[in-house]
């Protein structure tokens, strides 16, 4: 049976409303091990949470509006002509408002990240292990494969420090100068029984820029803004989506993102190597030109 017949896909809108039910505010910090955060999500309203399957809608197509042709008077020829006139006109104007409507439909786009890691820190921040090091105790030591990128408020394999996903996604060419209208964040957890599965996938936020093929620096990223929430009972094969707030990615720039543990029960996320394509971290985005 392929991965894709086991994927439930979960939208992000059903739990962050519930989540924004709830009186009160986020913690600032989600970290178990120290302060990482700048900018949390607070009071009522989510940032961007417009909801994994909400559509946007598309401009009238004007299929309902209609026009009656006065056609009293058709007996002479004089009216005959301006009734003929008149319709020809309408006929005219309901076709161009027609065609608007096709050209300024939404576009879409799917990027798929070309960076997927995870990696570990102390409570001061201090890096226990990078990306390598990471997705070998992840992937190729625990599941004897490759793919897997860890989220875990307590990772055993790093002296029970918390270990986070960092995920990297290029500005494609055919978004310079478009309006972002949608920016849904798809993630896919991995079929490893015992190890992969936990009670919430992480936070997502935005990221300083950061390089997961580069040497492994002395301490973390740091976090920028807190944009969508975690997710509860992430079982495997599932499909996680969240809808980020178009804003958060500048025109131009390379988009970085962290996925950081609300608790000590892991998740694994697969990561560029997945064996199967549509499990790949991406970006699904609806835009205007």
């Amino acid at each position: 049976m392929s991965l894709s017949s086991h994927y439930r896909r979960r939208g992000a809108n059903a739990l962050t409303l519930a989540t924004l039910a709830l009186p009160g505010c986020l913690d600032e910090n989600p970290s178990f091990d120290g302060p990482a955060s700048t900018t949390a999500l607070t009071g009522t309203s989510a940032p961007g949470s417009t909801g994994a399957t909400s559509s946007s809608p598309g401009p009238s197509t004007g299929s309902d509006k209609q026009t009656t042709a006065d056609t009293t008077g058709l007996g002479s020829s004089s009216s005959t002509d301006a009734t003929t006139a008149a319709l020809t006109s309408t006929a005219q104007t309901t076709s161009e408002e027609l065609t608007g409507a096709t050209t300024g439909a939404p576009l879409s786009l799917e990027v798929l990240a070309d960076q997927a890691g995870c990696y570990a820190r102390d409570a001061d921040g201090v890096l226990e292990a990078w990306t390598q090091a990471c997705e070998e105790a992840s992937s190729q030591v625990a599941n004897n494969s490759e793919g897997e990128l860890n989220v875990d408020g307590e990772n055993d394999d790093f002296n029970g420090h918390e270990s986070r996903g960092a995920l990297r996604f290029p500005w494609p060419a055919e978004l310079d100068g478009a309006q972002l209208l949608t920016l849904e964040l798809r993630l896919v957890i991995t079929d490893h029984q015992g190890s992969a599965e936990g009670d919430s996938t992480g936070d997502i936020w935005s990221s300083e820029p950061f390089d997961l093929t580069a040497q492994q620096p002395m301490n973390e990223p740091a976090l920028s803004e807190q944009l969508a929430l975690s997710q509860a009972d992430a079982g495997l094969d599932e499909v996680f989506t969240w809808a980020l707030p178009p804003s958060a990615w500048a025109e131009g720039e390379a988009l970085h993102l962290q996925i950081v543990p609300v608790s000590t029960d892991g998740v694994h996320f697969w990561n560029l190597s997945a064996p199967a394509g549509e499990a790949r971290p991406r970006l699904q985005i609806t835009y205007s030109e």
